[in-house]
């Protein structure tokens, strides 16, 4: 059917129906006459326009929950960005205190050279005037060896005196020729008796009253302590050829002990004497030793404490270190979450885009 067909037939059915409704008077509405394609085509714009509506909503729908979302993650960011903010402060601030640890380590390492160093000269001082020490005892022992025979042959003699011997020889009114000499010279050295009209045997049975007394006196007597004075003194008696224990024993066996004693103590002392600088060498060098080896301990326990503070210190740079770590981890693990979000973001919007133009 031709399209001249299709209308001329739809205008005479429109009139018919017209004219019916006319003729019959009917008091109702006109009745029209609609083609059912019309009404086909009615129906299915109803049926798009419904389609179309419920496309409208789903994508209403959807606009909405990606606006809340991007709302959301917007919020998001904005936490992210704040967080990331105090964390870099944080860097910042453990990066300044650990350069300022580095710093202070340098100036503690440098102190700790200085120390060593030193140490290490104290250390040189110390062995230098122990092997000094050591050189000038080894000559000293030397010289007194040849000292200690007398000492060991006058304690021996006063070890033979006994309480007897020395009773008897106190008992005598007037002592064997000879034996007198030996009282004299024990007079000197034990009673410091220099005057030598009060070098009687009265006062040497005083001196001789109490025997153990006067034994205890020989015993603890002190070859070094002998003085110039009394040297001179006894020295007329020891050089005197009668003057020997072998002599006097015939005598009385107290007076050879003692006259054995005073030998020996007066050669002891000459040996003393002529090695006493050395023995105040070696005084003076183990001193010296001894306030070298103090200034090592202090400069050793100097040492030990700024090795101490070093290892604090270098335990601290480690920990200031690994907090400095963790801190740069927690930012970048933060940037890493804000990328995301931000890529995250603009790939929602793309895709909300995307769906709006379809």
């Amino acid at each position: 059917m031709s399209r001249e067909s299709f209308i001329t037939y739809g205008r005479r059915a429109f009139k018919r129906g017209k004219d019916v409704t006319t003729l019959f008077g009917v008091p109702a509405p006109l009745n029209y006459v609609t083609p059912k394609s019309f009404l086909e085509l009615i129906s299915f714009f109803k049926y798009l326009l419904g389609n179309k509506q419920a496309d409208l909503q789903r994508l209403i729908d959807r606009l909405d929950v990606g606006l809340s979302t991007l709302r959301k993650t917007s919020q998001d960011v904005t936490e992210l960005q704040k967080d990331l903010k105090i964390t870099m402060e944080k860097v910042g601030e453990k990066k300044v205190a650990t350069d300022k640890l580095i710093e202070e380590m340098s100036v503690q390492q440098a102190e700790a050279q200085v120390q060593e160093e030193a140490a290490q000269i104290e250390a040189k001082k110390a062995n230098d005037e122990s092997e000094r020490a050591m050189v000038i005892e080894v000559e000293a022992e030397k010289e007194l060896s040849e000292a200690k025979p007398a000492m060991e042959a006058a304690a021996a003699a006063v070890d033979c005196l006994s309480k007897a011997m020395l009773s008897e020889l106190k008992n005598l009114k007037k002592p064997p020729a000879g034996v007198d000499k030996v009282t004299n010279a024990c007079l000197i050295l034990i009673d410091k008796e220099y005057n030598p009209k009060k070098q009687s045997w009265n006062n040497a049975k005083k001196m001789m009253q109490n025997v153990d007394a006067f034994k205890g006196k020989l015993a603890e007597f002190r070859g070094e302590d002998i003085t110039e004075q009394e040297i001179d003194l006894i020295k007329k008696y020891v050089e005197d050829p009668n003057f020997t224990p072998e002599k006097m024993a015939s005598k009385s066996a107290a007076a050879a002990n003692l006259c054995t004693w005073v030998v020996n103590i007066y050669g002891f002392n000459r040996i003393y004497v002529k090695v006493k600088p050395l023995m105040d060498s070696l005084q003076a060098a183990r001193e010296s030793k001894t306030a070298a080896i103090a200034s090592l301990e202090a400069a050793q326990e100097k040492v030990a404490q700024v090795q101490s503070e070093l290892a604090a210190l270098n335990e601290r740079y480690e920990n200031a270190l690994k907090e400095k770590k963790e801190v740069e981890d927690q930012a970048e693990a933060l940037t890493l979450v804000l990328i995301w979000h931000n890529d995250w973001s603009e790939d929602l919007q793309a895709k909300m885009f995307v769906g709006e133009k379809r």
